[in-house]
């Protein structure tokens, strides 16, 4: 089945205390997970199809912009349901599919000279992460000096272009040799690296302001045959590295409350698609969960240091 074909991106551990070597662990997630070192750069068949249910995993962080979840194949039993989805590489890629859906004859060029132009009206935003850019060439760290310091004083258009191509080439990264990966940092060396490094500075500092600036564009699809329930970000940075490669995981976002205040439909339930009893208020609150679920376990596991 499509089920059966999928690699796994994260693993049970029980506790942190055992999660080392080849794992690690991400923000919010659950103290009894952690998520694969080495894992292919290309998605699973199972990813970016409308009204499927996905594996995914978050300990639940409120803020006013939708609800967040990982991706979770390999270590959760809840699935949750992504309706209309969009699948994009990472926040700025975002940017530019959700221009292309407002404007819908618009090319790629043109949506990056749009995101562009509004981001710098919008106060506090690009300006402020290309000026970061443009001072690190000659006093930022070795690899934004690296990376930025032979290129021409940066434009937000070019930032933006770039930073919506990802932070790795899939045919760089975690090559499959006799049914495993490679390590990435075998296989995604010298400019591969250092540009890793370099957009992980500018996709994971400017993770609010285009959570603001994408939310807004959300807003103005709504019932529109373009708005959408969920967005898949396939390879967001998650900060941090291995062996100087930076880290990323599949980002999920449920955008459903950004149209209406009344989506309150249970979008989650069994890998199987059969209705879930949801853990108790208070667990649910800080790890979603099935009652009875291994992940209900997992999520009960002690936070070690």
């Amino acid at each position: 089945s499509l089920f059966n074909r999928q690699h796994s991106v994260c693993t049970v551990c029980g506790s942190t205390a055992q999660c080392t070597g080849e794992t690690w662990h991400a923000f919010a997630m659950p103290p009894g997970l952690a998520m694969l070192t080495h894992v292919p750069c290309t998605r699973n068949t199972e990813m970016c199809k409308d009204n499927i249910r996905l594996p995914v995993t978050h300990v639940s962080t409120r803020f006013g912009r939708g609800l967040w979840m990982y991706y979770a194949r390999g270590c959760s039993d809840l699935a949750w349901s992504m309706g209309r989805t969009l699948c994009v590489r990472n926040r700025y890629h975002l940017a530019l599919e959700l221009h292309r859906r407002l404007y819908v004859n618009s090319d790629e060029s043109e949506a990056v000279k749009r995101v562009a132009d509004a981001l710098q009206r919008a106060r506090g935003t690009a300006k402020w992460i290309v000026r970061r850019v443009n001072i690190s060439r000659t006093s930022g760290h070795g690899f934004m000096k690296a990376y930025y310091g032979h290129k021409p004083n940066l434009s937000v258009a070019t930032l933006v272009a770039d930073a919506a191509r990802g932070i790795f080439d899939p045919n760089r990264c975690h090559v499959w040799i006799s049914k495993r990966p490679r390590p990435l940092h075998e296989v995604c060396s010298g400019e591969c690296k250092v540009r890793s490094r370099a957009l992980v500075f500018v996709l994971h500092s400017d993770a609010h302001i285009m959570d603001n600036f994408n939310a807004a564009i959300l807003r103005r699809l709504c019932n529109t045959p373009a708005q959408l329930d969920t967005v898949q970000l396939h390879q967001q940075p998650a900060g941090g590295h291995q062996r100087g490669v930076s880290r990323w995981a599949t980002e999920i976002w449920d955008v459903r409350g950004l149209c209406s205040a009344a989506a309150s439909a249970v979008f989650y339930s069994w890998l199987n698609g059969s209705a879930c009893k949801a853990s108790p208020p208070r667990e649910w609150n800080s790890c979603w969960s099935c009652s009875g679920s291994a992940l209900q376990q997992n999520c009960r596991a002690p936070l070690v240091p």
